[in-house]
Order: structure tokens, then C-alpha cells, then sequence
């Protein structure tokens, strides 16, 4: 997911990753994972509010996971 900087700090991406959660809980997904940039601690402080948990951090990038 990118957010375009114009649209950035304005709760969008938090807001897009909510909706994206509650889809997949509605699918049946057990699991949601992702790679973030060590750089985007707003976006991983984001995930962290969402309950993802971090389990690896390798070339730049923190992956991060939620069990549903």
C-alpha cells in the first residue's frame, strides 16, 4: 500500500488498513503480513496500534504480522 504524500499524515492509510483487515476477517484470512521500510516508523507505528506484531527485520525492511 502507498499513500501519496499529499494524502500522508491525514489518517488514510490507517483507514485504508482497517477496511483491508475487516475484508479479510470477512474472507476467512487467518493471517495478514507485511514488509515495511525501517524508515516508516508512522506506518509501523500504525500496524503496532492495529495489533501486528513484528517478527523479522532484514534488508531495510521490518515484516510485521497479524493473526486473525
Amino acid at each position: 500500500m502507498l499513500v501519496a504524500d499529499p494524502y500522508q499524515k491525514r489518517g488514510v492509510g490507517t483507514e485504508f488498513l482497517k477496511n483491508m483487515i475487516a475484508v479479510a476477517r470477512a474472507e476467512g484470512v487467518t493471517t495478514i503480513w507485511a514488509e515495511i521500510r525501517q524508515e516508516n516508523k508512522e506506518m509501523l507505528h500504525v500496524s503496532e496500534r492495529l495489533g501486528f506484531r513484528q517478527t523479522t527485520c532484514t534488508d531495510g525492511t521490518v515484516r510485521v504480522h497479524l493473526e486473525l
